[in-house]
C-alpha cells in the first residue's frame, strides 16, 4: 500500500485483485474493507474522504466517487455481486449511508447533490420476504438526479428516482418516485410542492 496512505493513517483490508484507484490526496483515516473478486474502487481528483467505511463483500462491484466530493463520516457498503454506486462531482456527505445489497442493482447519485446528517439510501430491504413460498420483495435500484437536498435523517428505499432540483424534508422515508422540481416530505413521502428550487 502507498505511504502517504498509511501516513493519513487510513485502515486497508483487501483482496489482492482489488482495484483501488484512490487519485484524492485528501484521503485520511478512513477504513476500507474489500472481500472478494474483481471488485474497483474509483476515487477521483480533488475529492475529500474522512472518517468514512468502505465495504465490500462480493465480486464483480464497483463504486465510483467523482470529482470535487467531499464525504465525511460516511459509509459506503455493498454486500452483493455486480453492485455498482456512482456518486455525481460536486456532492457533499456528513454521516450518510448508502447500501447496495442485493445482486444486478445499483445507486446513482448525480451532481452537486447535498445529503444532511444521518441519511440513508438502501436498494434492497436486506432481508428476504416469501409468500407461500415465493420471495416477494425483491430489490430494484436508485436513481437521484441533479442537485437534489436530502434532509436530516431522510431514507430514500428501493426502486426511487427522483428528479433534478428537487428537495427532501427532514424526517421522510422515500418509497416512490417524484419528477424534478419537487419539495416532498413526509413518511411515507408525499408531493407538497411543485416548481421549487434552492440554494446551498
Amino acid at each position: 500500500m502507498d505511504n502517504v496512505m498509511l501516513r493519513l493513517k487510513n485502515k486497508f483490508k483487501i483482496s489482492k485483485d482489488t482495484q483501488l484507484g484512490i487519485k484524492s490526496e485528501k484521503f485520511s483515516k478512513n477504513i476500507v474493507d474489500i472481500h472478494g473478486e474483481k471488485n474497483i474502487v474509483d476515487l477521483k481528483e480533488k475529492s475529500y474522504i474522512k472518517d468514512s467505511r468502505i465495504k465490500i463483500v462480493g465480486n464483480n462491484n464497483r463504486l465510483i466517487i467523482s470529482e470535487r466530493v467531499k464525504f465525511i463520516g460516511s459509509e459506503l457498503y455493498f454486500a452483493c455481486d455486480n453492485g455498482l454506486i456512482i456518486i455525481g462531482k460536486n456532492t457533499t456527505s456528513e454521516g450518510s449511508r448508502f447500501i447496495c445489497d442485493e445482486d444486478n442493482l445499483s445507486i446513482k447519485i448525480g451532481e452537486d447533490f447535498m445529503f444532511s446528517y444521518e441519511t440513508e439510501i438502501r436498494n434492497s430491504d436486506a432481508h428476504p420476504i416469501f409468500l407461500s413460498g415465493k420471495r416477494i420483495n425483491f430489490g430494484k435500484s436508485i436513481e437521484i438526479g441533479n442537485k437534489v437536498w436530502l434532509g436530516f435523517r431522510s431514507i430514500i428505499l428501493k426502486g426511487v428516482s427522483i428528479g433534478d432540483n428537487s428537495i427532501v424534508g427532514a424526517g421522510s422515508l422515500v418509497t416512490k418516485s417524484f419528477g424534478s422540481n419537487s419539495l416532498i416530505g413526509g413518511n411515507p413521502a408525499k408531493l407538497i410542492k411543485c416548481d421549487v428550487s434552492w440554494e446551498r
